[in-house]
């Protein structure tokens, strides 16, 4: 097979009427092998109705392959591979398998919305039934999954307000958070959500960068300072509970000294779907391997649906190509914190806190003083009783309750003068994605399954028994309390 010279210009930022990625354009320079691109009739048109779909393709994304021979032949030669020839070996790989994918796919006469090559290679388009049916015979492809829609699992409104100063959120306390000594300093976060806003003065100094899968839309008097800015709030909410500034002003984080990551892929509704949030986990991913070391992502975002496959240390086994993100960047050594979901039934039926083999799933809880305080269950917050495969004395699939009524944290600076309360399971689990940044302060993973697992593991060793928790709801929530004590 010969190997080709190309020069791919990939342009995310397409038409809004297409419903296709933003971002910003970029050229790479890789070495693919056989590149030459065939193209089928012109008569194959999209006439008849198209669903959008996610393709997984054979052989995976090969990234941690690649490392390890390079780490190999760099300490045969007695040296060390260094961090930025880490970041670019990765930054080819995920190219050259991007550009993989968008060939096959333009060879059929499809044109992808999201293109994947960090978590696995694949791509999303709408595809008509004659190409689906067309992939589902093509030998490179392994599975076809249909798109859905997913929205934030977050509300307004649940008290818990603020006064002058800083002020220390009822949940910070709750969990034992506050005033700790490990600050998370050194930890990279993954906010997967509606953004951050980039200019707040409680989130600003821990913010690195960010990604727009969907990007920000300016509207009345506010504009977006990048593509990743928030154009909703709820992003900056969820960002400020894991890691807002010790600063002496507004609220502080479970971990305020860890390093925020925004990967926007809500719109201003709070709308998204399966595609986009894949789309953001491959990018989280990858930033992940170039890191060398274990990171966190929250995900407050869900819609109902149920687990196909399952995940392991070798990765994903099943036809979900949804599954295959998280499964795939967790895998890539990213500890993926996700909200339980906010209509009160068993979890098993919605995505992704079904997916208990490659994510920690948490549940709301309320225990502020309008508690009268005692904790309670959220009578909104969907739950799991299942024993747990993996620990019998852990439940399942949601793994940890947390604070997640009357929430007070930031926001962007138009809502509110940029603090404001929020209720729900998107809530929650920023609790548990703070925590888990402050147990890899301490215990620091690499880039493999196993950082999930041994987080999972200390999260539950330190949590604390739900047996006094008053349930109005009736609901069976069988999972213990999130707490950071062994980690102050």
């Amino acid at each position: 097979m010969k190997t080709t010279l190309v020069m791919w210009w990939a342009q995310r930022s397409l038409k809004p009427a297409q419903a296709r990625p933003t971002g910003t354009p970029f050229c790479a320079l890789v070495l693919v092998a056989g590149c030459a691109v065939g193209w089928l009739p012109a008569s194959w048109a999209q006439t008849e109705p198209a669903s959008t779909h996610l393709v997984a393709l054979r052989g995976g994304a090969q990234i941690k392959g690649l490392l390890a021979r390079e780490q190999a032949l760099e300490q045969a030669r007695g040296q060390h591979m260094s961090a930025g020839r880490r970041a670019q070996l990765v930054q080819l790989q995920a190219q050259a398998n991007k550009l993989r994918a968008l060939q096959l796919a333009r060879r059929l006469g499809i044109e992808p919305t999201q293109v994947y090559g960090g978590a696995f290679v694949g791509f999303a388009a709408p595809l008509t039934a004659a190409q689906i049916d067309h992939l589902r015979r093509t030998p490179e492809v392994e599975s076809l999954s249909a798109d859905f829609p997913l929205q934030a699992q977050g509300k307004p409104g649940g008290g818990g307000g603020g006064g002058s100063g800083q002020t220390t959120p009822w949940g910070i306390s709750r969990i034992n958070a506050a005033g700790a000594a490990n600050g998370g300093a050194g930890v990279h976060v993954f906010v997967v959500d509606s953004g951050i806003d980039k200019d707040h003065p409680d989130l600003a100094a821990n913010i690195a960068d960010g990604y727009a899968v969907q990007a920000c839309v300016s509207a009345g008097r506010f504009s977006c300072s990048a593509d990743w800015d928030d154009d909703q709030g709820h992003g900056s909410h969820v960002a400020g509970t894991i890691a807002a500034l010790n600063n002496g002003i507004g609220v502080v984080g479970v971990a305020p000294q860890a390093t925020l990551h925004a990967v926007k892929v809500l719109d201003s509704r709070n709308n998204t779907t399966a595609a986009k949030v894949a789309a953001g986990l491959d990018y989280v991913a990858q930033r992940t391997l170039a890191l060398g070391t274990a990171t966190v992502a929250n995900v407050s975002i869900g819609g109902g649906g149920s687990k196909v496959g399952y995940c392991d240390a070798s990765g994903y086994h099943g036809s979900d190509n949804y599954a295959r993100a998280f499964c795939e960047a967790a895998n890539a050594g990213v500890v993926i914190v996700v909200s339980a979901g906010n209509f009160g039934v068993n979890a098993r039926g919605f995505l992704p806190s079904t997916y208990d083999d490659a994510v920690l799933a948490i549940s709301a809880a309320w225990g502020g003083p309008e508690s009268t305080g005692g904790d309670w269950w959220w009578d909104s917050s969907n739950w799991g009783n299942e024993t747990a495969a993996w620990n019998p004395r852990a439940s399942a699939p949601v793994a940890l309750g947390a604070p997640g009524y009357g929430i007070y944290s930031t926001t962007r600076l138009e809502n509110d003068g940029g603090y404001t309360s929020m209720t729900g399971t998107s809530m929650a689990a920023p609790h548990a994605a703070g925590a888990a940044a402050l147990f890899l302060k301490k215990f620091p993973q690499g880039n493999s399954y196993g950082a999930f697992l041994d987080i999972r593991q200390r999260l539950l060793n330190a949590s604390t028994s739900t047996a006094g928790f008053t349930n109005s709801s009736g609901y069976p929530h069988a999972e213990n309390y999130l707490d950071v004590t062994p980690v102050r």
